[in-house]
């Protein structure tokens, strides 16, 4: 939920997710944490990404709708922690 700087060696940021299970339509929605590492040469680019799940809640099917709704309000890719 944050952007690196353009000459960036490393950075870490929060994520957030949404999802729907296809076998039983459970919805899903978890957080975590990125820490990427990046290298200059010969280009710019990942070299190493660790991602940390914090927290995955499963919801029943019914919750499906309220939550893509919630989620599809936040601002995209780049939501704000207070939303």
């Amino acid at each position: 939920m944050d952007r690196p700087a353009e000459d960036a060696d490393a950075f870490a940021c929060d994520w957030l997710v949404g999802m729907t299970e296809k076998e039983t339509g459970n919805a899903r929605v978890g957080c975590g944490r990125y820490d990427w590492a990046f290298r200059r040469a010969p280009a710019f680019l990942a070299s190493r990404l660790l991602i940390t799940i914090e927290s995955m809640v499963v919801l029943p099917p019914a919750a499906t709708d309220e939550v893509m709704r919630w989620l599809g309000g936040l601002s995209y890719p780049w939501a704000l922690p207070r939303q």
